[in-house]
C-alpha cells in the first residue's frame, strides 16, 4: 500500500529543502572562509 501523492510530495518538497538547506550552510563556510585576509602575507605586485 503506497502513500497519497500529495505525502509524497510534500516529503519530496521537505527533502528539497533540506538538500538545498546543507548546501546553502557548507557553501557559506566556505565562502566565509575564502574572504578573510591573514595578516602576515604579502602583498602582490
Amino acid at each position: 500500500m503506497s502513500p497519497p501523492p500529495t505525502a509524497a510530495l510534500a516529503l519530496l518538497g521537505l527533502w528539497i529543502l533540506v538538500v538545498f538547506a546543507a548546501t546553502n550552510a557548507a557553501a557559506y563556510s566556505q565562502w566565509w572562509s575564502s574572504t578573510e585576509v591573514d595578516p602576515t602575507a604579502d602583498e602582490p605586485n
